[in-house]
């Protein structure tokens, strides 16, 4: 203390004065972490479902039916419902025979199947419970769907969305006083970081909780309580699969595991859990009548969205098609369809766009598009009966050298349908002429056409006892050699299961 009175006395007026100011700064800084602190203890309260002290300050339980109800509007435009009557109407009846055995009775829940082949499940505050198409299509019975559902109410009952919300506030007011009393932009990026994580994805205590509710909830429905363990083998299989149609893309694949991490140790954690619950051999498990639900699904992308039909893809319900290159994979977006090679990282980008009517394509392309920037060459030709122009430039993908291709196809008066080509450097010509051949195949589909394609679909079938997975497989539409593992995952099959006389099965055919 005489040493830092000391330092006082010999620094200028203004330096002594500015280092008041600062501690000052940094009193009020810490009372005010104090106070963000005391609110943080004082909004906890115990949850019912779980029995633990949360904080969910800023997101009362009487406001989460009214965020829910928003942001289920946003959902619903873009993925869209299925239009199948029974299957809503079953995932609706499977739910409703879990919510009377949880411990939130202010929650009326809503049960929706979104029209997308990703294989996904998620809940929003106010009970809105949402499974996708994807997800019914690998699930082998009806208590595995069960399992999901509940999984996902045990989200909503644990408050786990409430929970995170109000964390990255309280994260963010410290951090906002931080950077206002230390005017400080690099303690807002610092601190800022917090806030993240909590939107980012489940926690894995969290994801603990909502398998033990799960498994709590649907037990006491009837339902057999290993299911939860036999779909989270399932979707490890599905990750598997996914991965090796993509090569190495398979990092952008969108996931379960995305938003609900998994590891071994949940995995075993909900063996243990299923093994405490007090039930008996009449538990449901429903694989026949639940297969037989599924009956003529769509597999994959649906008429509605566009769809990979041999080797083309088209869209019946907009009117076009063009050649895929071979051994590429799909991602078929809600804005963008993304073509990539597993070889060589080329990538193209394919979307549409409103244009002025009477505008040439070249004109498009420099002015609009590339908005006056340097085209490079641009060439002139057309298309199956579209104008279009193509610019060729040289640039780089993540860092590496590659050719970039915009052709820009006039394919309406007030339409343009865009592709967008990185062809890297290594590049062979056999794939540099295929995803060329993507732009000049581009084409207008036939009424007759559009009628006459249809996408996958998943049909069930009673094995004789003569084939065998192999057989079984064999005539599935796809060409990337991995039919069997695919009919494997579909069908909860391991590496050695072999087909039993008389159970019914899962296939897929166009």
């Amino acid at each position: 203390m005489v040493k830092l009175f000391s330092s006082f006395m010999h620094m200028g007026a203004s330096r002594a004065a500015g280092l008041r100011a600062s501690l000052g700064a940094l009193r009020a800084v810490h009372l005010a972490l104090l106070s963000v602190l005391g609110l943080f203890i004082a909004s906890c309260s115990t949850n019912p479902a779980t029995g633990e002290k949360q904080f969910t300050a800023f997101m009362p339980a009487a406001s989460e039916a009214n965020v829910g109800a928003e942001e289920h509007s946003k959902i619903l435009a873009q993925y869209g419902a299925v239009d199948d009557a029974q299957l809503r109407a079953m995932v609706t009846e499977v739910g409703g025979r879990i919510v009377p055995f949880t411990e939130r009775p202010d929650v009326r829940y809503t049960f929706t199947v979104l029209d997308t082949p990703d294989v996904n499940a998620f809940a929003l505050p106010g009970g809105y419970v949402y499974v996708t198409r994807g997800l019914l299509a690998l699930a082998n019975n009806e208590a595995e769907l069960a399992a999901v559902i509940a999984h996902e109410i045990g989200h909503v009952t644990a408050r786990h969305s409430a929970e995170r919300y109000s964390r990255s506030v309280a994260t963010g007011l410290g951090t906002t006083l931080l950077s206002v009393l230390l005017d400080s932009d690099g303690a807002n990026d610092l601190l800022g970081l917090g806030s993240n994580l909590y939107l980012s994805s489940y926690s894995r205590t969290q994801e603990h909780q909502a398998d033990t509710l799960g498994i709590r909830y649907i037990t006491q429905a009837g339902y057999d309580p290993y299911a939860m363990a036999s779909f989270l083998t399932a979707l490890e299989r599905n990750t598997e699969l996914k991965k090796k149609e993509m090569g190495s893309g398979a990092g952008s694949a969108p996931s379960y595991f995305s938003t609900h991490p998994v590891t071994q140790e949940r995995v075993s954690k909900t063996l243990a859990e299923a093994g405490q619950q007090n039930y008996n051999d009449k538990a449901v498990v429903n694989h026949e009548g639940y297969l037989n639900m599924l009956q003529n699904l769509v597999y994959g992308d649906s008429a509605a969205q566009g769809f990979v039909h041999t080797g083309r893809f088209v869209h019946p319900k907009l009117g076009f098609a063009f050649t895929l290159p071979k051994g590429f994979t799909i991602q078929n977006g809600a804005k963008e369809i993304a073509i990539m090679s597993g070889k060589s990282n080329a990538l193209a980008l394919a979307d549409s766009v409103a244009v002025q009517s009477g505008q040439s394509m070249e004109t498009y392309l420099r002015t609009v598009w590339l908005k006056g920037k340097n085209a490079g060459t641009v060439e002139n030709r057309v298309v199956n009966g579209h104008p279009t122009a193509i610019a060729t430039q040289q640039g780089a993908v993540n860092g590496k050298a590659a050719t970039l291709v915009l052709a820009a196809v006039q394919w309406k008066p007030d339409t343009v349908f865009r592709f967008h080509l990185a062809l890297p450097s290594g590049i062979t010509e056999a794939e540099r002429n295929a995803m060329m051949q993507m732009v000049s195949s581009f084409q207008t589909l036939s009424a007759e056409d559009a009628a006459r394609l249809k996408p996958k679909r998943l049909v069930v079938f009673e094995s004789s006892g003569l084939q065998n997975v192999s057989k079984a497989a064999a005539k599935m539409p796809f060409d990337d050699g991995l039919n069997e593992l695919r009919f494997r995952v579909l069908n909860g099959l391991s590496s050695s299961d072999a087909l039993q006389k008389g159970r019914l099965y899962k296939t897929i055919v166009q």
